[in-house]
């Protein structure tokens, strides 16, 4: 799955999205996806996976949606700056 991702809120009540690789734990106060190179938390209440498609990627979530962040999955020693891989 190459190409542009898109999150959408609608209401703080769903959640739909695109591009999802995986889904790594899910519960209902809490979804995390790989999402291109990231990975995607998104916290709230009663939340519950209505849609996803393994071919295509594309997630629906329903529930209160509190919170969402993204971490990047690359290496640590990528994200360094140049000077502290200069001098280590």
């Amino acid at each position: 799955m190459t190409g542009i991702q898109s999150i959408n809120i609608l209401d703080r009540k769903r959640l739909e999205t695109n591009g999802v690789k995986d889904v790594k734990s899910f519960n209902e106060s809490e979804l995390v996806l790989l999402i291109g190179d990231s990975t995607v938390y998104i916290g709230g209440y009663d939340l519950k996976v209505e849609k996803f498609s393994v071919d295509s990627g594309e997630l629906v979530l329903l529930g209160t949606i509190s919170s969402l962040y993204f971490s990047d999955n690359t290496d640590p020693a990528e994200r360094r700056g140049f000077l502290s891989r200069v001098f280590g």
